[in-house]
């Protein structure tokens, strides 16, 4: 398995394997269908181009490939403004059902810890768990992230409302 930074020449894979899983785990990621279906591959190509630096801010993308195909990806967005530039989020971890349970996203999250690491000043990394996702959680807890809140009601689908637990990893 080859985990590495996604550039714009990965968009299309990144595209249809981002689709799947908002398809596939509706509970696990803030987008809808829908609003997956209104990205456009050129804006894909552009969200991976920039990389490192959102309006001054790190950002990236980490894949896993098994033999050139993306089969995990998960990502990590440093809060903008100065005052909380010393954290950022891991964000969308997805790892195709085929390749699961085999360690990808334990990998995944540890090389986005990695990254993350190597920013300046970077001091704490954050994310949101879907309650009802134990094994998730359970993930997180075993690699040093830590539960220090519950957001209730954080998505509501179908009429249904959803707690998310708020989870943190001290880099220090």
């Amino acid at each position: 398995m080859e985990y590495r930074k996604l550039t714009a020449d990965d968009a299309e894979e990144y595209l249809q394997l981002r689709t799947r899983a908002i398809k596939e785990n509706p509970l696990s990621f803030a987008l809808s269908p829908s609003e997956m279906k209104e990205k456009t591959i050129e804006q894909i190509r552009e969200q991976l181009e920039q990389g490192n630096k959102v309006d001054g801010y790190a950002s990236f993308t980490v894949g896993v490939f098994d033999h050139n195909k993306l089969c995990g990806t998960g990502a990590f967005m440093q809060r903008p403004y100065e005052k909380m530039a010393h954290k950022g989020s891991l964000l969308g971890l997805y790892v195709a059902p085929e390749y699961q349970g085999k360690g990808i996203a334990k990998g995944l999250i540890k090389e986005i810890i990695h990254q993350a690491s190597q920013l300046k000043g970077m001091e704490q990394i954050l994310l949101m768990v879907n309650n009802e996702n134990e094994a998730a959680k359970k993930l997180y807890s075993s690699l040093g992230f830590t539960v220090y809140g519950v957001e209730q009601k954080a998505m509501k689908i179908d009429g249904k409302y959803y707690d998310e637990s708020l989870m943190s990893y001290d880099l220090q």
